[in-house]
């Protein structure tokens, strides 16, 4: 049960004292006060109030500051309400122009940089928040980041503000909704209780209060003296999609609060006009001036139907005359009293937009129109503590929907009145087709004032059979057979904006249609960076709260496209996250993809933790990097098989792309995480191919990869011994296999280096011997042949000597490659395991000995 509680519909936000928020998005509807003042000088703001600090710093750093010629033009700029620069000074102009086009080109640069840190800020967000809270935090940077780009000097309709504006909104949305929609289950009392919605500021005001504390605002209460309290208090417990309308309504006011001030004509500035003001003061004055004789079109009484009065005449007066008699016989306000009055009726219809009806009460008492104050709190139903409770809301209902029909009052006024008491089309006749937003709110409020007013019923009747009650019944009845439920409600409003087609989907409650719909975007290149980047971290949202499924395909596609993206602009730090988000069959593949760009040694290191903080296989990743890479230009298996042919169109020089397939293997010798027998299979792998292209240099290259305690470190982590001969004993199948080949390139690479420095110093070394001295030659020649071939025989025997050196090294090196223990050199023990390991390899080392062991008999 809900005693001593009470509900608030519909409930007002703010206060004239209340702040604005400077989150909110674009406001599509600019009011009528725009109208009014179309004409009006455009307020101007200097160029130090426009460029912040930030983008001050800009200029100094392009010398555009502490430049006297630049501070003297800069001084003369100023902007108008279309960001556009006008020249103050045109003895400057050629300077000012200079000037005018730089400030353009950095407001560009500060609002790009802005919005980039938008990728780091959400990353650090979801990777702290869960649920609902993270959802809070997401809209929170997309206010802060709409304050930055509003000090930047961007207004409100700017298209950076608008998509961001959007997108925070959508994510209050989102909280507001699912946090309501979480509670559903409980009990009624409970849902009523604990309904803190988050709006504007991030906590909404419960919808059920106590009994005791009083409603300045007009909230039920629920009291046994007053039983439409007890209906709408069981209504709001028991209807879900009343409750979500007035959660819609709370939203859309709150958003509309935030850019009040920032409007074309704010209702401040109506406010400062109207504060101690008389009503049509100067109608009255024209009035007492001529007091003998009314002048011609004024109206001859000034009570609140005065004006009402005399355009009743005026309509009934056209129906039988003329028009020229008609303009001849009109009886109007002054003009400026005509005009103040639409500026002031606007204002009031952008607070009662906004949810600030006490603080329209207020415009409306300061103007000296007591009488509009107090009709805005005719809906209001009594209660305990309850100043304005309407013990007749039937009648006052039916006499604010005729009002709002009645076209001798004003368009806003009919508004008002429209708002208050549910009238839909001349509420949306003030609103454009585009305001989405606006329409919404209409509709909303609509929806929720013809449910709440059949609810009330028979509780609300007076017992009246006043004829005048019987045509706004019969339309009241009219707009709620339009607006019979959720469904109907949005299907009036359909759009195929970005921004309106996910809140509709967030307000219907389809969450899993929303990857698809985003997708197709995306495929339709009608997603940029940052609404890609809201794409995938709605998907995200949605998945932690259970709404869709980890791994749905089209979440998948967008998150695709966005580590794609990320790794494109050089994001690095933020790839890993959203890897570990894929499923972990894709993981491997597209971290490699960032792995296979980066060469620095620190940075390596960095993306490696990174992917273990994320929770990656670097293991897996960094053993597909080095074969992606080593793959790129050409396939290791068809090169092993038609290695003959490699050679006779090998070039022996190592090019940039060996290098960077040997530098790929320090992937596998960083990753801690990656076992030792991995980096050496991928280096034999590697120097495989290099020795099929006849690059031998590139396989010694490779090979030196492996650090030299690589066989204590394989037989500590694959568990086997050594059979004392650096041939591994007892390692599992594979491992035993891989090491066997390592040391069989190795020992190949070892017998061509001895027999190369055999040839060397066969061919090169040999010292050559003197001329003899000729016959008949002096003493002295013959002396110095003499010495020549003493130092001859003596170089010719240590030629000799190393000779013998090179020659037992280079047959104890090959010696050791045809002994090579059984099945033979580069022959695997265990064939099938190793070729289910590394398909492809079995061919290329039967390729190898082919190729070399007839070189080496």
């Amino acid at each position: 049960m809900l005693h001593g509680q009470q509900s608030r519909w519909p409930r007002q936000l703010f206060d004239a004292e209340d702040a604005a928020d400077e989150n909110s998005h674009h406001h599509y509807w600019q009011g009528g006060a725009a109208t009014a003042t179309a004409n009006a000088a455009d307020e101007t703001a200097t160029f130090g109030n426009i460029i912040s600090q930030d983008t001050m710093a800009i200029f100094k750093g392009r010398g555009l500051v502490n430049n006297p010629l630049a501070n003297s033009s800069l001084a003369s700029i100023s902007f108008t309400n279309n960001n556009s620069a006008v020249l103050q000074q045109q003895s400057m102009a050629p300077t000012v122009t200079a000037a005018t086009a730089a400030v353009h080109e950095i407001q560009d640069e500060a609002q790009l940089a802005a919005g980039e840190n938008l990728f780091a800020d959400f990353h650090q967000v979801i990777g702290e928040y869960d649920g609902l809270e993270l959802c809070r935090r997401l809209a929170d940077l997309c206010s802060d980041q709409d304050a930055l780009l509003r000090r930047l000097g961007l207004r409100l309709g700017s298209q950076q503000r608008r998509a961001i504006g959007w997108e925070c909104q959508t994510w209050r949305l989102l909280a507001l909704l699912y946090r309501d929609r979480m509670t559903a289950n409980n009990s009624a009392e409970d849902a009523m209780g604990d309904r803190d919605a988050e709006v504007d500021d991030g906590i909404d005001e419960p919808m059920v209060e106590d009994a005791d504390q009083s409603d300045s605002d007009g909230g039920y209460h629920w009291s046994q003296r007053h039983p439409e309290k007890h209906l709408v208090a069981h209504l709001y417990a028991t209807d879900a999609e009343v409750r979500e309308f007035q959660l819609l309504i709370d939203w859309l006011e709150a958003a509309a609060a935030a850019r009040l001030d920032e409007l074309p004509s704010p209702p401040d500035a109506c406010e400062a006009a109207a504060a101690g003001g008389v009503p049509w003061e100067h109608t009255l004055h024209l009035l007492r001036r001529s007091a003998a004789s009314v002048p011609a079109g004024l109206v001859n009484r000034l009570d609140p139907d005065g004006p009402i009065a005399a355009a009743a005449q005026r309509k009934q007066f056209s129906l039988q005359h003329q028009q020229q008699e008609q303009q001849q016989h009109s009886l109007q306000l002054a003009d400026l009293d005509r005009a103040a009055e639409d500026r002031l009726l606007a204002a009031g219809f952008q607070l009662l937009r906004a949810g600030q009806l006490q603080r329209a009460g207020r415009l409306f008492s300061s103007a000296g129109q007591h009488w509009r104050a107090a009709c805005l709190y005719g809906w209001q139903l009594p209660s305990n503590g309850n100043p304005y409770g309407n013990p007749r809301r039937d009648l006052w209902r039916a006499a604010a929907w005729s009002a709002s029909s009645d076209c001798c009052l004003s368009r806003w006024e009919r508004a008002i009145f429209a708002a208050l008491c549910g009238s839909l089309d001349p509420l949306l006749a003030v609103f454009p087709p585009a305001a989405w937003e606006d329409r919404l709110w209409a509709h909303a409020r609509c929806f929720v004032e013809a449910r709440v007013s059949d609810c009330l019923g028979a509780a609300t009747t007076t017992g009246s059979t006043c004829p005048e009650l019987t045509g706004p019944a019969a339309a009241a009845a009219s707009v709620a057979k339009r607006l019979t439920s959720r469904e109907t409600v949005m299907g009036r409003l359909e759009c195929r904006e970005l921004w309106p087609s996910v809140q509709t989907a967030l307000i219907l409650d389809r969450p899993g249609t929303l990857p698809a719909m985003l997708a197709g975007r995306l495929a339709d290149g009608e997603l940029d960076s940052q609404e890609l980047r809201f794409a995938v971290h709605l998907a995200l949202c949605l998945q932690r709260l259970g709404l869709l499924g980890p791994d749905e395909p089209n979440s998948v596609k967008l998150l695709h496209s966005f580590i794609d993206g990320l790794i494109e602009e050089g994001r690095t730090d933020l790839v890993a996250y959203y890897t570990a988000r894929l499923p972990r069959d894709e993981q491997v593949g597209w971290y490699g993809k960032l792995l296979q760009r980066i060469e620095d040694t620190s940075a390596r290191v960095h993306c490696l933790q990174l992917a273990e903080r994320a929770g990656l296989d670097t293991a897996a990743i960094t053993v597909s990097v080095v074969e992606s890479v080593r793959r790129a230009d050409l396939d290791t298996a068809d090169c092993g098989a038609n290695s003959n042919a490699a050679l006779a169109g090998a070039s022996e020089q190592l090019t940039e792309a060996d290098r960077r397939k040997i530098n790929a293997l320090d992937w596998v010798i960083l990753a801690g995480a990656t076992p030792r027998i991995e980096a050496v299979r991928q280096a034999c792998a590697l120097a495989r191919l290099f020795l099929a292209l006849n690059k031998e240099q590139g396989a010694r290259d490779a090979l030196a990869k492996v650090p030299d305690d690589s066989l204590k470190l394989v037989e500590a982590q694959e568990g086997g011994g050594s059979d004392g001969g650096g041939v591994p004993g007892s390692l599992p199948p594979v491992a035993s296999d891989a090491m066997r080949e390592l040391a069989g390139l190795k020992a190949y690479l070892a017998a061509q280096e001895a027999v190369a420095d055999w040839t060397v110093h066969f061919y090169q070394a040999r010292p050559e011997r003197p001329e003899p001295a000729p016959a008949g030659a002096p003493y002295t020649e013959k002396l110095f042949y003499e010495q020549r071939e003493r130092r001859y025989q003596a170089e010719l025997e240590r030629w000799r000597h190393l000779l013998s050196l090179h020659t037992r090294a280079a047959m104890s090196r090959l010696e050791d490659l045809l002994l090579w223990p059984a099945p033979g050199w580069l022959a695997d023990q265990f064939t099938d395991q190793s070729e289910a390991a590394e398909p492809g390899r079995t061919a290329q080392l039967q390729s190898l000995r082919r190729l070399y062991l007839p070189q080496l008999c």
